[in-house]
């Protein structure tokens, strides 16, 4: 037995758990704080903290949330509009492609003449604006199309043959003539669907009623592919001619913007909100009807816009462009020395060195408001052109023109010199608009138009 030893250290007390003692009236009142009641109070602080922190973070943050939202939900309403388009699109084309195929063979002739004759039409009315454009200045190759033959006894109308083949009217009519009288919407869409009341067979499809058979589908389809690469051809020109005369459209515009003449630019011509538009791109394939219609509303902006070019073309006309005399500047618009004085001074026109008599001409047509003597000008002439915008031509050696002349651009009016306050003979050319002289630099840097 081992004896007990006071050297032995004696047992570790225990922790006692914090508490809070209270006196109230005298009376103590003790409260044992144990760890897991703290654990308790800290977590309900943290999670009231995180709820605070995500609520006034949701309530900054939700503007933003619910835009990104709107957007992703309208992107992909977009992404399914055109999907939806697209397969539209598609179902049209082979709807339209099989049509031919599955009418009986006198429709499939009715049909086809009717195309036919739509498409002779359309071909007028890109005849018509390719002359037009020719008259405006655009020139586009023409549009080669295989014409049938003459009616015998109906010129305008014409004799309808297979591709590749010459229509012979001794043999009769292979697939007939075309009938008078179609309406401006057939003319127009070129529609492939029968309308109610057409229910009468024209007579050279009367006559192959009978000769219905497999063999001439083939030639049926060999037309309907004609027809139709004429009438892509019809749109390609028209697509062609659009741009050529809307990029003609933008020079002259460019061109007045430059000489700062925008206002003469046609109201319709210039930068508004109206452009705003969009929606699913559709295409119109070979949808007969809406291919017509949008060959038909190319025209009528190609005349639109052959309208504004020759309007803008008459008005650049009228404006003084180019250089009244081929020679060297000597002199150009702005503060100089004066070769008198020798002070700084402003220069009104631009100089041209050139030989005593050499021809000077007007730069614009207009009207001749002075010719005469005119003080350090010398010998000077004034030609009043459209638009508040006049010319001076002086220290010239002779005048060829008097008050009151009308003058056309190129014409010769008077002679080079050294009148006036000059050193020298040389043009003094101006150019003033409403009464104001202008640098003249743009004026002569462009081409005429006619």
């Amino acid at each position: 037995m081992v004896p007990f030893s006071s050297s032995q250290p004696a047992s570790k007390p225990r922790k006692e758990p914090p508490r809070v003692i209270i006196a109230r009236r005298g009376r103590l009142t003790s409260y044992t704080l144990r760890p897991w009641l703290f654990g308790s109070i800290a977590s309900v602080f943290v999670l009231f903290g995180t709820g605070y922190i995500g609520g006034t973070a949701y309530l900054f943050y939700r503007d933003g949330l619910l835009d990104a939202a709107s957007a992703r939900q309208a992107e992909l309403q977009h992404v399914y509009e055109d999907r939806i388009a697209r397969l539209r699109g598609e179902i049209d084309k082979v709807t339209s492609k099989h049509l031919v195929e599955t009418q009986s063979m006198e429709e499939q002739l009715a049909t086809l003449l009717d195309r036919q004759e739509a498409i002779f039409r359309r071909q007028s009315l890109l005849d018509d604006v390719m002359q037009k454009a020719e008259a405006a200045g655009i020139s586009i190759a023409e549009t080669r199309m295989t014409t049938p033959r003459p009616r015998p006894d109906r010129p305008s109308q014409q004799l309808a043959a297979a591709p590749g083949e010459v229509a012979n009217p001794e043999e009769g009519p292979a697939l007939g003539y075309a009938e008078d009288g179609p309406s401006r919407a057939d003319i127009i869409t070129g529609s492939i669907f029968a309308h109610p009341g057409e229910a009468q067979i024209k007579p050279a499809a009367a006559r192959t009623s009978d000769l219905e058979s497999e063999k001439l589908r083939p030639l049926l389809k060999s037309m309907d592919g004609a027809l139709r690469d004429s009438f892509a051809t019809q749109l390609d020109a028209a697509a062609v001619l659009s741009a050529a005369s809307h990029a003609e459209t933008e020079r002259l515009e460019t061109t007045l913007n430059d000489l700062g003449f925008s206002d003469l630019v046609p109201r319709k011509n210039r930068s508004s909100g109206d452009d705003a538009t969009g929606g699913p791109f559709v295409p119109v394939d070979d949808d007969a009807a809406l291919r017509g219609l949008a060959f038909v509303e190319t025209i009528d902006g190609i005349d639109t816009t052959l309208a504004n070019l020759q309007d803008m073309r008459r008005k650049l006309a009228s404006l003084p462009l180019g250089r009244p005399i081929i020679a060297p500047r000597s002199s150009g618009f702005g503060y100089r020395t004066d070769p008198f004085l020798k002070r700084p001074a402003l220069h009104t026109g631009i100089d041209f060195r050139a030989v005593s008599g050499s021809p000077v001409r007007a730069t614009a047509p207009g009207e001749v408001v002075e010719a005469g003597w005119n003080g350090g000008y010398g010998k000077m002439i004034e030609i009043r052109h459209a638009h508040g915008v006049s010319t001076r031509y002086g220290h010239l050696s002779r005048i060829d023109v008097k008050v009151g002349d009308k003058i056309t651009a190129g014409e010769v009016i008077g002679r080079v010199g050294s009148t006036g306050r000059s050193t020298g003979p040389h043009l003094h050319y101006e150019t003033r608009r409403d009464g104001r002289p202008e640098d003249p630099t743009p004026f002569l840097k462009t081409e005429r138009f006619s």
